[in-house]
């Protein structure tokens, strides 16, 4: 390491700073930071030391506090030397980070600046400690001034702070000095990291004085460097440019090149790999120049679809560079198309944006599927989609991965696809296995699929059966992130013209109302042409059907239930038979709703409670709640961040309706789902009503489980096409106001708050109760009672023995006489 002077800004944020709001410095009055990674605003993502994060408030699930947070996350504290895996690079970090602690240059401000060594070492090869924002930063001008008055100039990259590669560290968390919100704390790739960045000098002989950093990009990335290293010794080969990756059609020339660097001689050789796994190359057949430079395989056929790396030797030791991709496209067609039935596989929780659904992993372009997983990072539950080509059953052997636009960190790191023939009941595994997506983006949305200029992953695999269906999916991203993308998925094959029968259209799950008609259809292929027959599940199993009662067309294609009651809910399949076979269907459910009408309307007035966040967006007020549209409605809650909107949610935090129609007997209620955040999802409910606002009584409550489809927002309400969850319940007493109290969400620790796109209350309007008004009489000892119900008027002096007292009509008043004195009396009105 060498000591060195010329810090221009403070990224880092000290472990004393303040944990809430703008991050002040320790005293409290200066900012933490003069500048971030993120822009250059002073606002966003920066540094911070280890120990500054003490309570964990990112949601990752880790008790608060805990102590293995202030050892693993941050930088370690000022003037710490720090070394990298191999051993051969050390440096130290700055000495203070309470003021200036890098040298910090963005493309668009400061352009420039200069490290002056306190003692002027001499040395061969020099090493920048250093990361870039929105990078990679490529083309930084390193001028380096000797004590002989020499100077030598090189260019240099500097990698994205997440990501890059080789790291010298991995600070595995950062915080954004705005906010003081914590981010990617404990992340799998350590995110964010700190590179090597080498240079070798040709002047060895005279000290180093100074080193000037210019950066002469006109746009785009900042770069930081916090400290300086240098040796006079023979050190490993470093790669100034990287192979890069190819895409060709069979019998294109291809050629990959890389320039490493060292202070002595180096030697080269070219290796050939797959999954991980590297072999060296030798020149013959199409290959040669396996230990030069540059690689060149000629007339490129399907067997020379590999990796490749160079290996680059001198007296201190091997490096392998970047691995380079060479994709030799194959020759068969996508089986799918953007009009093929497609949903998204997300078994244990998942949800995706408006414009970045499932359609789009098929849909032709570059408009990118997106997937939020669970909610909990780094991903690891199945996230993909369930697609049936419409041209029947078909043999895939291939398929081409795309990125997406942005975000690396969300690419599959492995994938798994499995086919069916009897519309997912199930499902036999064609391939899996490890990928590792190419870094370059796939920009623009709109773009056809175009696999020669595009970035993309192919893979061959060994099938030849037919299937209907089939399942993609992967379970593991490249990054700490709990969102999976990718930019299209096509699945290459041909057509299957095996005799055995297949469904082409499959039955879909349906929503009726109690009374209405459900119809059910199916359509399946084969030769000869297979016979269809339909089954439902009674409970006990799967039990064939007949005409007859509600059914009808139990021998076709077109099954229909008329009337639907509560107890034709359930599972139904359908069975396609011919001389080679047999084949199941796609299991639909018949979905009964209730009848009964929504007791709410948007004129209703409807008030919130528990939220203490600072303020709900305008697009989520309280009004959406009950507004017949699945525009959502969203509460922060009470939780230990919710005034900054951030996890964790914690209860309890509802809603209060009056109905204007007055009393209503309330028995069941539907809840939708929103359009994303599938944490947020309530879980927990308690409905309670009441007749003067206030004092509110226990209706029913219990468990919810949203669907982890989501509404795209604005649309009307209909609960027989949109994801939402109905709750039937007891109940025979009639309340003028409702309050809806949620405690709990699908993931509180990862929620900042619950949300749901809709309510619906669902009963009857009642009359209301007859109601007694008693006043004074004129004369002493009398009572004049008035009613709002037509009844008979009874008294008590026990509420046990009971006299009738007459007729009472509205409008009517009587009056009794009870004297001056004597026992209490209560008086009730009867039908």
């Amino acid at each position: 390491p060498i000591t060195v002077t010329g810090y221009t800004h403070d990224f880092i944020v000290e472990a004393g700073a303040a944990k809430r709001g703008r991050v002040f410095a320790a005293n409290g009055v200066d900012n933490a930071t003069s500048q971030s990674m993120d822009n250059t605003g002073n606002t966003g993502n920066a540094w911070y030391e280890m120990g500054y994060n003490v309570n964990n408030p990112d949601g990752g699930g880790v008790p608060i506090p805990d102590p293995s947070v202030l050892t693993n996350t941050g930088l370690p504290a000022a003037g710490t030397t720090i070394t990298n895996a191999e051993g051969d690079h050390v440096y130290t970090l700055p000495p203070d980070y309470t003021r200036s602690n890098a040298v910090w240059v963005a493309a668009d401000t400061i352009t420039n600046g200069t490290i002056t060594l306190v003692t002027p070492t001499a040395a061969s090869v020099l090493s920048l400690l250093a990361s870039a924002g929105n990078g990679p930063v490529n083309n930084i001008h390193v001028i380096t001034s000797h004590a002989d008055q020499s100077t030598e100039t090189n260019l240099v990259n500097v990698a994205n702070w997440f990501d890059g590669t080789p790291y010298v560290y991995g600070a595995n968390g950062r915080v954004a000095v705005d906010t003081a919100q914590l981010n990617t704390v404990r992340n799998t790739a350590r995110n964010p990291r700190l590179y090597p960045i080498d240079l070798v000098l040709a002047n060895s002989v005279s000290p180093i004085t100074s080193i000037d950093i210019i950066n002469t990009n006109t746009s785009g990335g900042r770069i930081a460097i916090l400290a300086l290293s240098g040796t006079l010794e023979t050190v490993k080969p470093f790669f100034l440019a990287q192979p890069q990756s190819v895409t060709v059609n069979v019998g294109a020339n291809v050629q990959f090149t890389a320039v490493a660097a060292a202070n002595s001689p180096i030697t080269y050789q070219w290796q050939k790999g797959a999954n991980g796994v590297f072999v060296d190359l030798a020149n013959g057949g199409n290959v040669s120049g396996v230990t030069t430079p540059t690689l060149t395989i000629n007339s490129a056929a399907e067997v020379d679809d590999a990796d490749y790396r160079l290996v680059a030797t001198d007296a201190a030791g091997s490096v392998n560079s970047a691995v380079a991709f060479l994709t030799v496209l194959s020759p068969l067609a996508s089986v799918t198309a953007p009009t093929d039935t497609i949903t998204a596989y997300q078994p244990l929780g998942g949800s995706s944006p408006a414009a970045e659904v499932v359609a789009h992993a098929i849909d032709g372009v570059m408009q990118k599927y997106l997937n939020n997983g669970n909610g909990v990072s780094p991903m690891s539950v199945p996230v993909g989609f369930i697609v049936k080509p419409a041209m029947g059953r078909t043999v895939v052997s291939a398929m081409r991965l795309y990125t997406a636009n942005d975000a690396s960190e969300r690419d599959p790191a492995n994938y798994i696809l499995e086919g069916s023939v009897n519309g997912g009941v199930t499902w036999t595994l064609i391939s899996s296995n490890a990928i590792n997506m190419p870094t370059g983006r796939n920009t623009t949305a709109t773009a056809t699929i175009n696999p020669l200029t595009q970035a993309l992953r192919q893979v061959r695999f060994a099938n030849t059966v037919g299937y209907t269906s089939y399942r993609w999916y992967t379970t593991k991203v490249r990054g700490s992130t709990s969102q999976f993308q990718i930019g299209e998925v096509e699945l290459l094959g041909a057509i299957d013209t095996s005799p055995a029968p297949y469904f082409s259209t499959e039955p879909t799950s349906v929503f009726v109302f109690d009374g209405e008609t459900a119809f059910f259809n199916a359509a399946a292929g084969g030769t000869p042409a297979p016979t269809l027959s339909w089954q439902r599940n009674t409970g006990s199993g799967f039990v064939a059907l007949s005409d007859g009662g509600n059914i009808a067309g139990s021998q076709t294609g077109n099954l229909t239930v008329f009337p639907v009651s509560f107890s034709d809910a359930g599972d139904y399949i359908c069975i396609a038979t011919n001389s080679s076979g047999s084949v199941t269907s796609l299991v639909a459910r018949l979905n009964v709703l209730s009848s009964l009408t929504d007791v709410t309307t948007p004129t209703d007035t409807i008030t919130s409670f528990g939220d203490t966040s600072t303020t709900y967006p305008a697009d989520s007020a309280p009004g959406n709640a009950i507004d017949n549209t699945t525009s959502k409605y969203r509460n922060g809650g009470m939780g230990l961040n919710a005034f900054t909107e951030f996890p964790p949610y914690e209860g309890p935090a509802g809603i209060i309706v009056a109905p204007a129609a007055g009393h209503t007997l309330v028995t069941g209620m539907r809840i939708y789902a929103a359009d994303g955040n599938t944490e947020r999802d309530p879980t927990s409910f308690e409905l309670a009503g009441s007749t003067d606002g206030t004092s509110f009584t226990v209706i029913t409550s219990g468990v919810l489980d949203l669907p982890l489809a989501r509404n795209a927002g604005g649309l009307a309400i209909d609960p027989r096409m949109e994801p939402m969850q109905e709750v039937l319940f007891a109940n025979t007493q009639a309340y003028t106001s409702y309050k809806l109290t949620v405690n709990h969400v699908r993931s509180d620790l990862d929620a900042n708050s619950f949300q749901f796109a809709e309510l619906e209350l669902l009963g009857v309007a009642v009359a209301a109760p007859p109601r007694l008004s008693i006043a004074a009489g004129a004369t002493a000892g009398t009572l004049v009672i008035t009613t709002t119900a037509t009844g008979t008027l009874w008294s008590s002096a026990d509420l046990v023995n009971w006299q009738n007292e007459g007729q009472l009509a509205p409008g009517t008043p009587v009056t009794i006489t009870i004297g001056t004195a004597g026992p209490i009396r209560f008086y009730q009105i009867r039908p």
